[in-house]
């Protein structure tokens, strides 16, 4: 289980779980969770008990300092090993082939048909060298679908 999801799960468990990973993290025990796994449990610990502070910082700081689980998570916090915020999730994008993949592959397959005794990347590099517009625009779609995430 990733530690990003752990730390979702232990958010919603009971202080005593909560308590129990954190002094295995100062005892130097590795718990598999990092430091923004802690700041996580001590925003959500914040928000639970003082929902009627506005700032989320504030509700964190106070967390932090007023209260004996936030303060443990705090030291365990300190010693956790990765970044204090988390990677941004990952996305991965879903292709639909674009009206220039879809020439292409029609243009291939009519150039296969034409010259049976070619392989298919054979085919696709001359399909691509005898239009460099539509190379073009095949290699730019292409830099799109791999950059985008």
């Amino acid at each position: 289980m990733p530690a990003t999801a752990f730390a979702k799960l232990i958010m919603d468990t009971a202080p005593a779980t909560l308590e129990g990973l954190a002094k295995a993290q100062i005892a130097g025990k590795d718990t598999g969770l990092e430091k923004c796994d802690y700041i996580g449990a001590i925003q959500k610990r914040g928000d639970l008990l003082f929902p009627a502070i506005a700032s989320p910082q504030a509700r964190f700081a106070k967390a932090m300092i007023e209260d004996d689980t936030g303060r443990l998570l705090y030291a365990a916090m300190k010693s956790a090993p990765g970044a204090d915020v988390a990677p941004p999730p990952v996305e991965v994008a879903k292709a639909s082939p674009s009206i220039d993949a879809t020439e292409h592959a029609s243009l291939i397959e009519k150039y296969r048909h034409a010259h049976p005794e070619k392989s298919y990347a054979q085919c696709y590099a001359a399909t691509l060298q005898s239009n460099p517009a539509l190379a073009k625009r095949v290699l730019d779609a292409s830099r799109e679908r791999c950059c985008a995430g």
